[in-house]
């Protein structure tokens, strides 16, 4: 877990302009998926879920230095 972490610590800017880059795309598919009516959950909601829960993770557990001005 703690080789996770680090990993993690040390890509942080790179996840998240990868997830910048990708989030065109999941709202398009997020809008195909509701002009179909395929589902109400849709890969978009799921994956733009999940980046947040990641994010939350990364701001309480992962960056200690500045820990109350992250949860601020």
């Amino acid at each position: 877990m703690k080789k996770i972490n680090e990993t993690i610590k040390n890509n942080i800017t790179t996840i998240i302009g990868v997830f910048l880059i990708i989030s065109p795309f999941l709202d398009l598919l997020t809008s195909l998926g509701i002009h179909y009516n395929v589902n109400a959950l849709t890969v978009g909601t799921i994956l733009r879920g999940l980046f947040m829960l990641f994010m939350i993770y990364y701001s309480v557990f992962i960056n200690k230095k500045n820990k109350k001005r992250n949860i601020i």
